[in-house]
């Protein structure tokens, strides 16, 4: 008997040990590109050509001034075009999600089965397959709608929509009607009731619905490639145009890679708690 359990012992903390080093593993195997990524944006670009995982002798920080001066590669601008693409287009993601999931969690209506069809249907088609439809009607309608900061960012956030409504619906669900009854026996009309008792109550996934959707506007290239001409590029264009054209200047690329990379990061770590926080379903009832 006593030999069973002290088999028992060693076998878990054989599984213990085993799991601990395959998670070891996959966090190096993760941290390790970010890690190299970074010092090699400090690499001068003739220690680059000569050993890519060496690191730096010195280190070269003039690499980022240069990726953001550069005429032909103005990083800078292409930031500032992300920025504002991704602002904005979170901002119209959650004023229209919050808007759209309190009126059809809150105020069922005849034709809400419909109307939630139609948002399931939108979330099931891959968003690569409305591009070009969606390009000819728009240049069709007018030239300043191609090559326009705003617009992109509209088609970002209502192809974002339909998914995150689905998610936000279930927290306005699981808000206590009394607590909207009692603010509206007080006197408040509807307007108060949204951003006095609502709003508050969907913090975390609001959290959750902008932060996701900052990491989606961010790093998305396909339907930017399509719509915009420079200088109007956003970084993940402007950069892959770089990774071809500025070949040899090596730390200057990796510069750039690593100022489009760091926002979502440092967004990341800070707001994580938020994240999880958002993916808990039960949050909308606990507020």
């Amino acid at each position: 008997m006593r030999n069973n359990r002290i088999k028992k012992s060693a076998v878990q903390i054989v599984g213990l040990v085993a799991i601990r080093v395959i998670i070891w593993l996959w966090i190096l195997s993760v941290l390790f590109p970010l890690v190299w990524y970074l010092y090699t944006s400090v690499k001068d670009s003739f220690e680059f050509a000569k050993d890519y995982w060496s690191f730096p002798t010195y280190l070269r920080f003039q690499n980022y001034a240069d990726a953001f001066s550069s005429k032909n590669f103005p990083v800078g601008e292409y930031f500032f075009n992300s920025l504002l693409v991704t602002v904005a287009g979170v901002a119209l993601v959650e004023i229209m999600v919050s808007t759209t999931a309190y009126a059809m969690a809150k105020f069922p209506f005849k034709w809400l089965k419909i109307v939630e069809v139609f948002y399931f249907a939108a979330m099931m088609i891959p968003s690569i397959l409305l591009i070009v439809p969606l390009y000819t009607q728009l240049k069709s309608l007018s030239s300043a709608l191609i090559n326009n900061l705003f617009v992109l960012a509209v088609i970002y956030a209502v192809q974002a929509i339909p998914l995150q409504i689905f998610l936000v619906s279930k927290f306005v669900r699981g808000i206590d009607k009394g607590l909207m009854e009692a603010a509206r026996i007080d006197g408040a009309n509807e307007f108060t009731v949204f951003f006095r008792v609502v709003i508050p109550c969907l913090k975390p996934i609001l959290f959750f619905v902008g932060l996701t959707a900052t990491m989606a506007f961010w790093n998305e290239y396909t339907i930017a490639l399509l719509f915009l001409r420079k200088p109007k590029f956003t970084l993940s264009i402007g950069l892959d145009n770089m990774k071809y054209e500025a070949m040899g200047d090596y730390g200057m690329i990796f510069a750039g890679l690593t100022i489009a990379m760091l926002p979502v990061l440092v967004l990341y770590s800070i707001f994580q708690k938020f994240i999880q926080n958002g993916v808990d379903m039960t949050e909308g009832v606990k507020g």
